[in-house]
């Protein structure tokens, strides 16, 4: 062995004393099961480090975002976001309304069932603009022949979009799909069971938005498919309930279940217009059961028992992760969980995979109004915008129909007239005709306890199709009657130009009970009309109040959230009184107002697209 020091002498002795009594080491030895355990466990050691080597490889070439939409293409977003990680493509898919002029055909197409019947899809690429963002769009009969999108909050147009939408996404080699503002994009209960090698991301706007909650017998024939068609055909109280449904408004006696399905699918929302006004307790009836029965076949399917289907619980249930718009309404959520209809389990089961995410808003340039202006030249190019408003909307312009036709886009019904030579603040509201949702209730109460004290002011309402509803209708009859607001208001029913609104306008009134996803007041404050909103959601985010901080203060907001008020129509009445004091008694302080509301920045900041490629990154 040679010289040896005394330590590494005394080491060799201790060893072989150790292993004087072992057996002799051999070739046997390898046939041990302590070896075969070792090899194992290096075996699992390198496949491990093997497969986060490859999991690091697949994460640096995420590259592909699929990202699905029901509206206009996210172009700020995506813009935002490929300036920030160039290295990475995001095509939109969002669904054809109309002809296809103009579109190039692809050679994808499909067929799927949906509402009872086959169809077939095409899908259709969008001309590249100058953003040089990917669009395609899907047409299909099933929902292309919509009026317009608004009528996909109709679960009909809605779930036969989703299911093209989740075929196109399984033949798209994407990395992860974003779905903006689409419920239960994942909740193909009825679909092939498949496993979605994409992640899920989905940005949700509310969760508890009553508009979005159908009853189970009409979603069930909406998203189900010829499996769990067949499989309710073949229930014998369906069966009962479907024939006598038939059978009272048709009297025909051959006939076979699938007909009379289809039959009651054709006229649902008119049988349903009778049981609302209780006139038919036969119908009314015969629709419970089959309600009743459909929760009972498919209990899984409604959750808590509920006799109202909420999308929005299958979406956050299916997706991989999901983000709401607005921090204050995600607090809201993480502590009343339990009285957002039933959503507490999925809350606390998503755990770390839910969150809130930032809506950036970019304003292009001054564009469709009379007078430009900027910070510097606002205080008197603003008042110019305002006269020219006043003076196209007098009695005299409307009734000649000579007010200005680049103020409207198409055909606009307008009801009173303003006062030219009548100086006050100018309030304007715009609202779609939802009463409730977007609180037109509490800015009526308002305006009208602000004409009953005599205030001076000047209104604007912009409510599209509005007339057609009685409480609105019943509002305007009131304003023309009363001989005393004439000049002081105006109503138009149409779609407006407005930039050129908003240039001109004094303020804005925002009492929505539900504004989670809203971007009104970013546009509003860009052309420095001042928002006075109800302090909840993503007005709580956003808007600073002038009372709280003179130097960054953008706008007026309620003392507390409307919605946990027991009188929010004195709550917001005391914030309007509040602004219009302001306007009268500190018109120095005012315009600084306006400065801050015009240097806002609304747009999507590095912060926020961060925010948004993290999520991307954990999900991969």
């Amino acid at each position: 062995m040679g010289n040896m020091d005394p330590i590494t002498q005394e080491i060799e002795d201790g060893l072989g004393e150790l292993f004087s009594d072992s057996i002799e080491i051999s070739d046997d030895y390898s046939a041990r099961p302590d070896f075969r355990y070792e090899i194992k466990t290096r075996y699992r050691y390198y496949r491990k480090l093997f497969s986060s080597y490859i999991r690091t490889l697949l994460q640096k070439n995420f590259t592909q975002i699929l990202y699905i939409t029901l509206f206009e293409p996210p172009t700020d977003f995506i813009l935002s976001f490929k300036k920030q990680y160039p290295d990475k493509e995001i095509i939109v898919l969002s669904p054809i309304i109309g002809d296809t002029n103009g579109l190039i055909k692809t050679s994808i197409s499909f067929d799927f069932f949906s509402q009872n019947h086959n169809h077939t899809a095409h899908v259709y690429k969008y001309p590249k603009t100058d953003s040089n963002i990917t669009v395609y769009g899907i047409f299909s009969n099933a929902f292309s022949n919509a009026k317009s999108k608004e009528y996909f909050n109709d679960i009909k147009c809605l779930s036969a979009y989703l299911k093209c939408a989740r075929i196109f996404a399984k033949k798209y080699n994407c990395d992860i799909v974003h779905c903006e503002k689409i419920p239960f994009y994942l909740g193909a209960e009825f679909e092939t069971l498949w496993k979605h090698p994409k992640k899920v991301f989905q940005t949700i706007e509310d969760i508890s938005r009553d508009s979005d909650m159908y009853e189970p017998f009409w979603a069930f024939i909406n998203i189900a498919n010829k499996k769990g068609i067949k499989r309710i055909c073949k229930d014998k109280i369906i069966q009962k309930c479907i024939a006598s449904l038939f059978q009272k408004n048709i009297d025909d006696k051959s006939y076979n279940i699938k007909e009379c399905l289809d039959f009651i699918y054709d006229n649902y929302l008119n049988f349903r217009l009778t049981i609302d006004k209780n006139e038919e307790v036969t119908e009314n009836t015969l629709f419970e059961r089959l309600n009743a029965r459909i929760l009972k076949l498919y209990p899984n399917l409604f959750p808590n028992g509920s006799k109202m289907y909420n999308p929005n619980y299958y979406t956050m249930q299916k997706a991989d992760y999901w983000a709401v718009f607005s921090k204050e309404y995600y607090k809201t959520i993480q502590n009343n969980s339990p009285s957002l209809s039933g959503f507490e389990n999925i809350i606390q089961k998503s755990g770390q995979n839910n969150n809130y995410v930032h809506y950036g808003y970019s304003t292009p340039a001054q564009s469709n109004i009379r007078f430009n202006f900027n910070t510097d030249n606002f205080r008197t190019q603003r008042k110019e915008n305002k006269k020219y408003l006043i003076k196209e909307l007098t009695q005299d312009r409307i009734a000649t129909k000579f007010t200005d036709n680049k103020l409207f886009d198409g055909e606009c019904n307008i009801h009173g007239y303003l006062d030219s030579f009548y100086e006050a603040p100018l309030l304007f509201c715009t609202f779609s005709p939802n009463v409730n949702e977007n609180g037109i209730d509490i800015a009526i109460y308002s305006i009208l306890k602000l004409f009953e004290r005599n205030k001076n002011i000047q209104v604007i309402f912009n409510i599209p199709n509005g007339y057609k509803n009685s409480y609105i209708k019943s509002f305007i009859d009131f304003c023309e009657s009363t001989k005393g607001l004439s000049g002081r208001w105006v109503f138009l029913d149409g779609i407006i130009n407005l930039p050129q609104f908003l240039a001109s306008a004094d303020m804005i009134l925002l009492p929505a009970r539900k504004n989670v996803g809203d971007t009104l007041h970013f546009e509003a404050m860009k052309y420095g009309c001042i928002p006075i909103c109800n302090n909840s959601g993503i007005y709580s985010d956003t808007i600073i109040d002038i009372f709280d901080n003179i130097s960054t203060g953008c706008g007026f907001k309620t003392d507390i959230n409307l919605n946990l008020s027991d009188d929010p129509n004195s709550v917001f009445l005391k914030t309007l009184f509040k602004a219009l004091n302001f306007y009268v008694d500190n018109h120095s302080s005012y315009n600084i107002l306006i400065e801050n509301c015009m240097k806002y920045n609304s747009d999507w900041t590095f912060k926020i697209i961060e925010k948004y490629n993290n999520i991307y990154e954990s999900l991969i």
